[in-house]
């Protein structure tokens, strides 16, 4: 990938895959999220297809999964468990709320 291209990338995906996060409600976490969105887009770009996907659509499916590993990790760690407000979503629940939030961000 070019630099040119990755600049271009990370100016148009970078804010929305952080409003994403903080909708979520990822707090000071939503950079550190953006960050690792960011570089596993980088890393897997090879395999995006403009015919099946938008590059915001390709680049929110990475930022769903790496929430729902966040939310793991802090569950696993009880790190800042008490900071949740609710039970982890389900798996059919974070797909609707992904969906919505994409909608909402567009």
């Amino acid at each position: 990938m070019n630099p040119q291209l990755s600049t271009s990338i990370i100016q148009e995906i970078g804010p929305r895959v952080y409003r994403y996060f903080q909708h979520k409600g990822a707090g000071t976490y939503s950079s550190d999220l953006v960050q690792e969105t960011l570089l596993r887009l980088f890393d897997k770009y090879h395999k995006f297809d403009p015919q099946k996907a938008t590059l915001i659509s390709f680049s929110l499916g990475f930022a769903h999964h790496i929430w729902q590993e966040h939310l793991r990790y802090i569950y696993k760690h009880q790190v800042g468990i008490e900071e949740l407000s609710e039970e982890l979503p389900s798996e059919i629940d974070m797909h609707t709320d992904l969906e919505r939030t994409d909608i909402a961000i567009q």
